[in-house]
């Protein structure tokens, strides 16, 4: 029930933003305060022809009347079919294919009639919110530039996107406590695993939602899956948590650090380099060569520093295991 909630949530955000940006749209061509009677010469030009788009607002604009009809009485239909109809109601290409993306996730918001799961509640609502979030970051852009050196609407756009980055933020949160409430945690590691093969989300989303819960065993336990299941982001951060360890809940495994490390060969930091290099010098994986080799990387970008004065030397300790490795210090 609370999910189906967030659903009616998302819907009034999706309104507000593309009310608040049809104003800055309007007030980018001078037409804050004169809009109204062009918008209701251009509904009364196509509500016969395409009634299921124009009737519900020329109905509202009939019963209020045009002085008393104001930004906020415009629906989500009316405003993306408006923009199809040429200038003043008119926008740039990329920005009314983004309104198409949001118009369609509120369709199929109207065919939720209460007897979806909770997964598919929850594709949609994280979905939706990510569409949400390229629109304002595309309005954003478009109204916060200059054109001829003039700022079109600076702070206003600016408003805008802080306003409703703000409660995009709330309700991701909401959402996914929501879910996490209604299904266990290995309904919700398979299901953000379908949701990154079948949804216009990335694997940092997903990752940003465990970080942010702090609760880094449930992490980990989501990177294991999504490596069991080919995702290549989830192997560098789960070769750390193998190398480093936390406590009796993941115990230190070199081996399989080693493994994941070397998946990602071409991606490891500094630091990463050092601690496969560690694991190879010891023979608990791979050759002491490559660990040889590995170690004259992580040395040479030591000296890749300002002034040609190294900021870090290397201090070799011995682990638990008894084994030797080294590690970054300050100099």
């Amino acid at each position: 029930m609370k999910l189906q909630n967030r659903v009616g949530e998302i819907e009034i955000l999706l309104t507000h933003v593309l009310q608040d940006f049809f104003y800055l749209d309007m007030a980018s061509k001078g037409l804050e305060t004169s809009w109204k009677e062009e918008f209701n010469n251009r509904i009364d030009k196509y509500v016969k022809t395409r009634p299921a788009q124009y009737q519900g607002i020329k109905n509202k604009l009939i019963k209020q009347g045009i002085d008393n009809f104001n930004i906020t009485d415009l629906d989500p239909t009316s405003i993306c079919a408006i923009y199809n109809t040429g200038a003043p109601f008119d926008c740039h290409s990329d920005l009314a294919t983004r309104m198409s993306i949001l118009n369609n996730d509120r369709c199929s918001n109207a065919h939720i009639d209460g007897n979806e799961t909770d997964s598919e509640l929850l594709q949609w609502s994280f979905g939706t919110l990510h569409d949400i979030d390229n629109f304002i970051n595309m309005v954003h852009s478009r109204y916060s530039k200059k054109i001829n050196d003039t700022p079109i609407l600076v702070e206003e756009s600016n408003a805008f996107a802080r306003k409703h980055h703000k409660k995009i933020t709330e309700l991701r949160e909401a959402v996914a406590k929501d879910y996490e409430e209604a299904i266990s945690e290995l309904a919700i590691i398979n299901h953000n695993l379908y949701i990154l093969k079948n949804s216009s989300m990335n694997f940092l989303d997903i990752w940003q939602y465990y970080l942010k819960s702090h609760d880094m065993i449930r992490f980990f336990n989501f990177l294991v899956v999504a490596a069991d299941n080919g995702f290549d982001a989830a192997y560098l951060p789960l070769a750390d948590f193998y190398y480093e360890g936390i406590g009796s809940s993941i115990p230190i495994d070199y081996i399989k650090a080693a493994h994941y490390y070397e998946l990602s060969i071409d991606k490891l930091d500094r630091r990463q380099k050092l601690n496969l290099a560690n694991i190879f010098l010891n023979n608990i994986a791979g050759t002491y060569n490559k660990g040889q080799q590995l170690l004259e990387e992580y040395s040479q970008s030591l000296a890749k520093t300002r002034n040609g004065k190294p900021r870090y030397k290397l201090e070799s300790y011995k682990t638990p295991e008894n084994y030797t490795f080294w590690r970054e210090i300050n100099i």
